[in-house]
């Protein structure tokens, strides 16, 4: 089920039957202001059913502002959400494309796999969230747990290679609240390039998993050394 921003009705002083009762249509009007105001004009509000539905997002979509998904899956292809992608109440994501103009949020114990896409401000799993990173770009910070939740256990899993923290190479590829933030450095499993800040919180962790680059990485790769030293040759 999907709520949109209603019309607005015109100004009068004529008495209406409304949903908050016989009132004035300029009250009508106040009401209806003060509710869109609440809701931020024209979000996009997807409601659980009694079995998991899969909501997909593809290219050509538009969201102008944010999304929330409860208790459903969210599949994104493509599209544009320009505020939060939220997923709550034991959801489930996959972005494999589109674009985020702020964060995606993991809250309720809801879990996403990123594989492409782009989002700007980061990610964050505020209660119990699951984060799988495999490619895709994300701009700003990582945020594993929450600030205000010490009892919060998040669990951020990053698939790459040539990971470094700080500029010096990982040590130890679970991090925790004992190395509690820093910026991370490296490239994804598709050879998206890592450069993010992240945070970690209350019982939260994030695991670096170290994988072999994706085969079309490892060719250009090795093509990238000779046709360098073509070049140096040519100069």
């Amino acid at each position: 089920m999907f709520y949109v921003g209603s019309a607005e009705p015109q100004i009068g002083t004529r008495v209406v039957p409304s949903f908050y009762g016989p009132m004035k249509l300029s009250t009508v009007f106040e009401k209806e202001k003060e509710m869109k105001q609440l809701s931020i004009l024209f979000t996009l509000i997807v409601l659980s059913s009694l079995s998991q539905a899969e909501i997909y997002i593809d290219e050509g979509d538009f969201y102008p502002s944010y999304l929330q998904v409860f208790n459903d899956t969210a599949i994104m292809t493509g599209g544009t959400i320009t505020e939060n992608l939220y997923l709550k109440d034991d959801s489930h994501g996959g972005i494999y494309g589109g674009y985020i103009g702020k964060f995606l949020v993991l809250d309720d114990t809801s879990d996403a796999s990123m594989h492409g896409g782009h989002v700007v401000e980061g990610i964050s799993s505020p209660e119990d969230g699951r984060f799988n990173w495999y490619g895709g770009t994300i701009e700003g910070e990582i945020r594993s747990g929450w600030y205000n939740s010490p009892s919060c256990f998040s669990y951020h899993k990053i698939y790459g290679y040539d990971f470094k923290i700080d500029g010096e190479a990982v040590m130890d590829f679970i991090l925790t609240t004992q190395r509690p933030s820093g910026h991370l450095t490296g490239f994804l499993q598709d050879g998206t390039a890592i450069d993010n800040d992240y945070a970690i919180y209350g019982g939260s962790t994030i695991e670096l998993v170290e994988v072999v680059p994706e085969p079309a990485t490892l060719l250009l790769l090795g093509l990238g050394v000779p046709m360098l030293s073509g070049f140096r040759r040519r100069r």
